[in-house]
């Protein structure tokens, strides 16, 4: 997913899609930022991932990062890896949210944008700060 505002733009990519949004960045250099939805690139096989494709430079990624993380549900085991945002990204961001779990981080901002009646604490608070982060 992209985002533009006025002649700005910026990627948001959640899950596998924020691999795809750090490698197309790599070799395009098109976007100010990146957000990310609790992007592959914070677990191991993310980080292998990125690491084996062709398009990873480390050098060619430099702009501000934001990283928002959600709690994994607890019968999933997936290996975490900070390398890439703690060795990667330069200007960077983390928050994390305790009550979202990676499948419902899109789903509450879509029941905000439908201003849907049940909406958690942490969603609010996750839109509004992915909002702020774009300015």
């Amino acid at each position: 997913m992209y985002l533009s505002k006025k002649d700005k733009f910026y990627f948001v990519g959640w899950s596998f899609g924020g691999i795809v949004q750090i490698l197309h960045q790599m070799k395009n250099n098109q976007a100010q930022k990146i957000v990310s939805l609790d992007a592959a690139s914070q677990y191991e096989y993310g980080w292998s991932l990125l690491q084996s494709n062709n398009y990873f430079k480390k050098s060619k990624f430099n702009i501000p990062f934001y990283q928002f993380v959600a709690n994994a549900p607890r019968k999933y085991k997936i290996a975490k890896s900070l390398e890439f945002f703690e060795n990667v990204a330069k200007t960077k961001e983390e928050k994390k949210f305790g009550s979202l779990t990676h499948a419902r981080m899109l789903s509450f901002i879509h029941q905000i944008e439908n201003k849907t009646n049940v909406i958690e604490e942490d969603a609010i608070l996750l839109y509004s700060t992915i909002l702020k982060s774009l300015k």
